[in-house]
């Protein structure tokens, strides 16, 4: 009786423990086999999936050899049977799994030797016969311009659709990225290998999928179409005053650097400070400038009559009666910021913010000392006479929301006080006016500006991005003024563009494939289980938009292969 629940409670569950572990390692083993049976059954390339799943059941085969503590001692039987299923499957993994693709691949080279030889006198070489050859789930065969890239993808499709496993021709769809090229690669597939595969461009896929929509733009011209359609938006724009205003503004900005600086961007102070330094300005017409606050006094006056004429204006001009000597006895001549000739009245904009210091990028032992000096100089030069008037600007000034009105306001007081006599009134320029009067390349980019914009639609369609996306990621993130600018104006037009196609229920180009993406995610069946192999000719072209074409038909088709070719670039 003492012995009965030692035998219940301890040796019983022992042994039910060893039978369980008996078991699950004998169907393990069972179904590592005949998981290795079955595939080998297909006389086909082990993927890395069907790979993975056969290491994942070994290495579950050799972890039931680990046993619980209280089975260490007592289960010598147990051991030596698991250590023997362990061993048949390794023996299994080592001597067939491991090297099988490596036999696999070298069986096809010789059994397919003739066919990459080729018969016009061109065979392929080892790598292009590997490429070929091998297929896992994901492909990409990457070499240089003018390697046989095409040949390879042409010679894959062909050899699909000959190789033990083959595939249907109906049952490969292959990509290009233009119709000369598609209509080459299908033309090729049926003279020299008989085969009979629809080579497809990605917009003729979007197309077919989303049943021949009504094209806004179609046949051989259909960039001019799309640019002069655009043109007529824009020109339309350009009528309203507000639309102009937005345009002067990305003029104004045209020379600017598209890539927003910061400190951050600089490992040291000094350079930064040495960057802050060397930054130039380009104003509507004239030379380059030293500060933002500089171009924008200079353009109000480039897109401002004064009582109806232009005024003339000229920046840093040396100003020979203004000459000093400084306190080691050189000559200097100051260059006023800028100098109004008609009225004998001097502008000066001070780089002093409110607590009259300097900005840090200024040079020197003590730079708002010595700048101070100098703007004490030039006020006292100034008092010495009568002929010239000085008028004076601060960058903290410059930093306030009502500057150019400060600007314009200063200068009329001083043309009053000049000449108590006459009525000075500036008036803003037509737009029409002004184009005509800024330096050419501005002017080239503001004929341009359609053309740009349509690029920008085109772009924004590739990464199937709303007008509303766009505002949002201009309001967010960090752009410089000029992206800014441009993207402002672009995006008007880009709004009103989708407004006329939906109006008149038509579709571009970029649609099709914005399009088919939306239609294969929203209709289940629609081609699946389509497609066993999919083949993309220049595939270092890929856009966001494509590459989503691609995997919404990869979801659609389990199992389905992928086989790209691009340059190296």
């Amino acid at each position: 009786m003492l012995f009965n629940p030692l035998r219940r409670y301890i040796i019983l569950p022992i042994k039910r423990k060893r039978r369980t572990i008996l078991n699950n390692s004998n169907a393990l083993l069972a179904e590592f086999e005949q998981s290795w049976i079955n595939f080998l059954s297909k006389k086909t390339y082990l993927t890395y999936r069907d790979d993975d799943h056969l290491k994942s059941m070994f290495s579950k085969n050799h972890e039931l050899i680990i046993l619980p503590w209280y089975l260490q001692f007592f289960a010598f039987k147990l051991k030596r049977k698991l250590a023997e299923n362990r061993e048949q499957a390794s023996q299994i993994y080592n001597d067939e799994i491991k090297d099988y693709n490596k036999e696999f691949i070298k069986k096809r080279l010789a059994r397919y030797k003739k066919f990459f030889d080729g018969t016009d006198g061109k065979p392929l070489n080892e790598e292009q016969r590997l490429a070929i050859v091998r297929d896992d789930i994901h492909n990409i065969v990457v070499a240089g311009a003018g390697s046989g890239k095409t040949e390879v993808l042409t010679k894959r499709i062909a050899y699909l659709t000959k190789r033990p496993d083959k595939v249907k021709p109906e049952r490969i769809l292959a990509l290009a990225f233009q119709n000369k090229a598609a209509s080459e690669i299908s033309e090729r597939l049926k003279q020299k290998y008989k085969t009979n595969v629809e080579v497809k461009t990605f917009h003729k896929l979007g197309n077919d999928i989303l049943n021949h929509p009504n094209l806004m733009f179609s046949g051989n011209n259909t960039d001019n179409q799309q640019k002069k359609f655009i043109k007529e938006i824009f020109d339309g724009f350009l009528t309203k005053r507000d639309f102009q205003n937005k345009v002067i503004n990305y003029m104004k900005l045209y020379s600017d650097s598209e890539v927003v600086k910061t400190e951050e961007d600089f490992t040291t102070k000094e350079d930064y400070y040495k960057y802050k330094r060397l930054l130039k300005y380009i104003a509507l017409e004239s030379p380059p400038i030293k500060s933002e606050a500089e171009r924008e006094i200079i353009n109000f006056f480039i897109t401002h009559n004064l009582n109806g004429k232009k005024l003339t204006i000229c920046y840093e001009d040396e100003a020979e009666w203004m000459k000093y000597k400084n306190s080691d006895g050189k000559e200097i001549v100051p260059k006023p910021d800028f100098f109004f000739p008609d009225y004998n009245i001097y502008l000066e904009h001070w780089a002093i913010d409110k607590n009259g210091k300097v900005p840090d990028w200024f040079e020197g032992e003590n730079p708002t000392e010595e700048y101070t000096k100098g703007i004490n100089l030039k006020k006292a030069k100034f008092k010495s006479q009568k002929k010239y008037t000085l008028i004076e600007t601060t960058y903290a000034e410059s930093k306030k929301r009502y500057f150019l009105k400060v600007i314009e306001n200063k200068l009329i007081t001083a043309l009053k006080t000049k000449y108590p006599e006459q009525e000075f009134v500036f008036t803003e320029i037509s737009y029409k006016e002004l184009v005509d009067r800024v330096w050419d390349e501005c002017k080239k980019s503001t004929n341009h500006l359609p053309d740009n914009i349509k690029d920008f639609i085109v772009n924004a369609k590739v990464h199937d991005l709303t007008s509303k996306e766009i505002s949002k990621r201009l309001s967010k993130e960090k752009w410089s003024a000029k992206q800014s600018a441009f993207a402002e104006i672009a995006n008007i037009i880009f709004e009103e563009y989708t407004k006329r196609l939906r109006a008149s229920n038509s579709i571009d180009f970029n649609d099709m494939i914005n399009l088919a993406i939306k239609k294969l995610n929203k209709e289940k069946s629609l081609l699946q289980d389509k497609f066993d192999h999919i083949l993309v000719d220049e595939y270092q072209d890929i856009s966001m938009q494509r590459y989503n074409l691609i995997k919404s038909l990869l979801k659609k088709n389990t199992g389905c292969k992928l086989f790209c070719v691009g340059d190296d670039w």
